[in-house]
């Protein structure tokens, strides 16, 4: 009980009684005999403050001392000294570094808004010598809108394209994306695309993804099996990316827009598409319900193509939550569905859209388990708790039904 009252284990209290009165309880103050002493201390942090080593690291301050003769303590030494004394900055005579440039979001609803170009480089018999591919990218739908293949790399060859492309379509697009490439900053280009009042947006240096929709293309072109290792002449080069860009646009099936064609993404066949595909699935689920225990899977397309998407808007998301979308229907639902089947919940007993991203959530009947469907980018997540005590707060009816934001939902999970 004396030992309780003092806070102190009897353990403690043993070894204190044999004689051995250090303290050794955790957070007790003790003897370091290596740590320098305050008068030390304060000499080290004058001495590195001297003039001549205003500019200098701890590091190199350690290492001209060392060379005169002088040892006060080690790098790190120095580095907790001016940390403790809030003298840890910048001591070299160089730049604020700059602020990082976030490239601007670009977002595409529709065909023909936002275009993404390049150019690649095309081998020839002959070596060193190479032709130049011009290659214009509608990232709503992958379709190629324009092209040309030229013997060497300039904006007045760009410039041509554009205005051909543009003549030709009937329409200019809002944007237009590009690297940092001479032909790209050229004047003839963008002062023909400034006329139009088009948007002209670039890569950021070094980074590889800025420009990704017209690199996959150029990816798939030189990765076909009919690519040629090189070109004889430039008429051969001309024939060869035509009849590819043909195939491209109007028969390859493009794994970034739920396997249809460009083309019929661009002349919004795809719609009518989806829904043939959904309503096949649907009666085979129905013919054969044991071969689809998740329910039949959900074909959509993403509405929407980005390009340098905000990170920030993945997560500043808010959901509605409420009983009246899924009481209704909790007869019916089984808690061991994965992610097929509580999107097709989602869009047909909800009718909702799953592709919005809003956060849909499930619970079981007895209010222990939670699921949690999400669109984010490019592909769904799905979050679950299982509470062994207590239960999930729920509305009862549909006047309980709230919008909650991120942080309160943190708050419920």
């Amino acid at each position: 009980m004396a030992c309780e009252t003092v806070e102190i284990s009897f353990r403690s209290y043993l070894r204190w009684k044999a004689g051995n009165l250090q303290d050794k309880r955790k957070g007790a103050v003790k003897a370091v005999p290596r740590k320098l002493s305050e008068a030390e201390r304060e000499a080290f942090y004058n001495e590195a403050n001297a003039a001549r080593f205003r500019d200098m690291t701890p590091a190199q301050i350690v290492a001209i001392l060392c060379e005169e003769g002088k040892y006060y303590g080690s790098e790190s030494t120095l580095y907790r000294i001016l940390n403790d004394k809030k003298a840890v900055i910048s001591r070299t005579a160089s730049r604020k570094p700059g602020a990082c440039r976030i490239p601007p979001e670009l977002k595409a609803t529709g065909p023909n808004q936002v275009w993404c170009w390049d150019i690649t480089w095309l081998k020839t018999d002959v070596k060193g010598m190479f032709y130049y591919a011009y290659v214009i990218i509608n990232i709503f739908s992958r379709a190629i809108v324009g092209w040309t293949i030229e013997d060497s790399e300039s904006p007045e060859h760009a410039q041509k394209l554009f205005e051909r492309t543009i003549g030709k379509l009937g329409v200019q697009p809002q944007f237009v994306h590009a690297d940092n490439g001479g032909p790209m900053r050229g004047v003839t280009l963008v002062a023909f695309l400034t006329e139009l009042k088009v948007g002209l947006t670039h890569s950021r240096p070094r980074v590889s993804d800025d420009n990704p929709y017209i690199e996959s293309f150029i990816r798939t072109v030189k990765y076909h099996v009919t690519f040629p290792p090189c070109f004889a002449t430039i008429q051969a080069s001309r024939e060869w990316l035509a009849h590819f860009i043909d195939w491209y646009n109007t028969k390859y099936r493009h794994s970034g827009i739920s396997y249809m064609t460009p083309m019929q993404r661009h002349l919004g066949q795809y719609l009518q598409m989806l829904e043939a595909r959904q309503k096949t699935l649907n009666i085979a689920s129905q013919n054969h319900p044991e071969r689809f225990v998740n329910g039949p899977k959900t074909v959509a397309s993403k509405p929407i193509a980005y390009l340098n998407k905000k990170a920030s808007q993945k997560c500043q998301r808010t959901l509605l939550l409420g009983e009246i979308y899924i009481d209704r229907y909790h007869d019916r639902t089984d808690m061991r569905k994965q992610i097929d089947g509580l999107v097709s919940i989602i869009r047909e007993s909800l009718k909702a859209d799953p592709f919005d991203g809003s956060l849909y959530l499930f619970a079981s009947r007895c209010r222990r388990k939670l699921k949690v469907v999400h669109w984010e980018r490019n592909g769904f997540c799905l979050w679950q708790k299982r509470l062994e005590e207590d239960r999930f707060p729920w509305p009862k009816d549909e006047g309980e039904v709230k919008q909650i934001t991120l942080a309160q939902l943190q708050v419920l999970l």
